[in-house]
């Protein structure tokens, strides 16, 4: 199972647990409304639940805006490659964008991440004779 679906699956279980919990404290409450007044409230509207299609959606969305980085010994190469991309990404929203701007700024913050670990998988290779 890869990572991404362990983390989508922990996010349903965890969104269903959210749900039962709901549930039984709006019972509870209830009940307690019902001990004191003997009669039940006018129903409230709630809305619906959202179809599972949405739900998907939107996991796909933070799975995209949130990478989860499955090979942390990745190859100095790709690292490189991944920093001349976001640094060209970055010259193109400077055109627009001041350096202060928080898509820049998020970027920044990924560039510096890299060049970390650019410099840590350097330091792991092993020497050429």
């Amino acid at each position: 199972m890869n990572r991404g679906r362990a983390v989508r699956t922990r996010l349903i279980a965890g969104a269903d647990k959210a749900r039962a919990a709901a549930g039984a404290l709006f019972t509870a409450i209830v009940s307690v409304v019902v001990g004191c007044t003997g009669t039940l409230p006018a129903p409230q509207h709630r809305p619906a639940a959202e179809p599972p299609q949405r739900l998907e959606e939107r996991l796909q969305a933070m799975a995209q805006k949130y990478p989860v980085d499955e090979d942390p010994q990745r190859d100095p190469v790709q690292i490189r490659a991944q920093i001349a991309a976001l640094e060209e990404r970055r010259q193109a929203l400077l055109l627009r964008y001041t350096p202060a701007h928080p898509a820049v700024v998020q970027l920044d913050r990924q560039l510096r991440i890299l060049r970390e670990r650019l410099s840590a998988a350097e330091a792991q290779r092993p020497s050429v004779p």
